[in-house]
């Protein structure tokens, strides 16, 4: 089982819903804060992309116990735009534990202004959700998603292996 942080439109319900086929249960998101990133608007996106600064903060969730087909189904809505990384995330204010997130690429460009999750539902999310819906339905499954399969075997590599 995997955890993750979500800091975009994986903060919505119904983008959860479409992305994992299912609701995500209650008990498995807890509020969380990634220190040292910003939730910025992306060059030509209306989703956001993580910008390191210093003394930023940005707030979001954590899901565990996401399994393989989900983490699969997660790994096609975010495409190849992005890298995995496994961060330190202090959830619901208490304590710090490891997560994965998404980072851009190296090609996607942050803005200067934040991404608001407000906004986006009130400007995009209408007519946003039926294209999410319909890439969602082309799943093509985990054995055929070459960066699920090299997230799978790097998080199974040993410890200084």
């Amino acid at each position: 089982m995997a955890r993750f942080f979500f800091y975009g439109t994986l903060l919505d319900a119904d983008v959860q819903r479409l992305v994992f086929g299912h609701a995500l249960a209650d008990s498995a998101i807890r509020p969380a804060v990634l220190e040292h990133y910003r939730p910025a608007r992306a060059r030509g996106k209306l989703y956001p992309i993580l910008a390191e600064r210093r003394q930023a903060r940005t707030a979001g969730v954590v899901v565990a116990g996401l399994g393989s087909l989900d983490v699969a189904r997660l790994f096609f809505y975010e495409d190849a735009g992005y890298e995995t990384q496994e961060v330190r995330v202090t959830v619901a204010g208490e304590r710090t534990k490891p997560a994965w997130v998404f980072i851009p690429s190296r090609r996607m460009v942050a803005l200067a202004s934040n991404w608001s999750l407000a906004e986006w539902r009130r400007r995009h999310k209408a007519r946003v959700l039926p294209a999410i819906a319909e890439m969602m339905r082309a799943f093509p499954g985990p054995e055929r998603l070459p960066s699920f399969r090299a997230w799978r075997a790097r998080r199974r590599r040993p410890a200084g292996g």
